[in-house]
Order: C-alpha cells, then structure tokens, then sequence
C-alpha cells in the first residue's frame, strides 16, 4: 500500500515502455518534429551527432534527409541530459529515504544505487562541461552514450535481470 505495483521485471518493463511513450509525446509536441519519431533519449541524439561528425551521415547521401541538424541533434540531446539528472537526483534522494526506511540506512552500497549514481555523476559531468568548459558536441556526445549505457545496466539489476540485489532479489 502506498507505492506504485511494481514489483517484478514485468511491471518494471511495462512502466517503463509507458513512461518513455509519454516523454516522447512531449518532446514531439515541444520540438514539433516527427522525424525523432524512432529516437526518444538523448543517447539516440548523441549517434546520429557522432554518425554527422565521422561523415557517415553526408549532404549527397541518401539517409540525409531522415536525419536533423547536428546542432538541433547536439541541443536536444543538452535538454534530454539536463531532465534526465534532474529525474536522476530524484530518483536517487527519494531511494536514500525509502532505503532508510526498509533497510535501516540511507545508502547501502547495492548494486542498483552504484550504477544510478555512476549515471548521475556522468550526466553532472556533461552538464558541468557545457556549462563551465563550453564543451559542445562530440565529447558530450560520447559522454551521453556511457550514460546512457550504465542507465541501462542499472535498470537491467534493480530489475533482476542480470544479477541479484535488495531492491530485487533473485530466488530460485
């Protein structure tokens, strides 16, 4: 009583898919473009900016015309970063709470909350460059695309598909 239920790699995934489709609708409303239609995170941004900058992706070449600018793809995925540290730092001090409460301590140290937070201090990194370092582009490109990767992993233990941890113990 009193939380969402989810409790297993199910609920996990269905949330998930559900709260991705709401943020996509947003960002298609705010950006009123359709052409990100199959790329809804900042990691998705952060590819097509690095396949623009290897010449992958060219003028005369034909995927061209599916693609956005880099400097729109480089400005979304800033935006994405910025709401995805925001939702992590979320995440993260409400965790150390409801972990205080079942645990007994704010921070424990499992697998879930060291991946969260390796993501977190990724994304601080980005947002601290571009702010401070005028850092555009590749560099955050390549950042966003570990964040995106440890994001992941983190989800993929909290929901006990790849090893066991308190927030969901493998049994059997």
């Amino acid at each position: 009583m009193g939380h969402l239920p989810i409790r297993g790699p199910y609920e996990c995934l269905t949330f998930s898919a559900g709260i991705t489709v709401l943020f996509y609708l947003w960002v298609e409303w705010k950006f009123k473009t359709r052409t990100f239609g199959a790329f809804v995170v900042s990691f998705a941004a952060s590819i097509l900016f690095v396949l623009n900058g290897a010449g992958i992706i060219t003028p005369t070449n034909a995927l061209k015309k599916l693609f956005i600018s880099s400097d729109l793809l480089d400005d979304m995925s800033y935006k994405m970063i910025a709401i995805g540290f925001v939702m992590f730092s979320i995440m993260i001090v409400t965790g150390m709470f409801r972990s205080k409460i079942i645990w007994g301590s704010y921070w424990e140290w499992d697998p879930v909350e060291t991946w969260s937070l390796l993501t977190w201090i990724v994304y601080a990194v980005i947002l601290h460059g571009r702010y401070t370092w005028k850092w555009r582009s590749g560099i955050t490109a390549i950042l966003s695309i570990i964040g995106f990767g440890l994001s992941v992993v983190s989800f993929l233990i909290g929901a006990g598909f790849v090893s066991s941890s308190l927030h969901f113990p493998i049994t059997g």
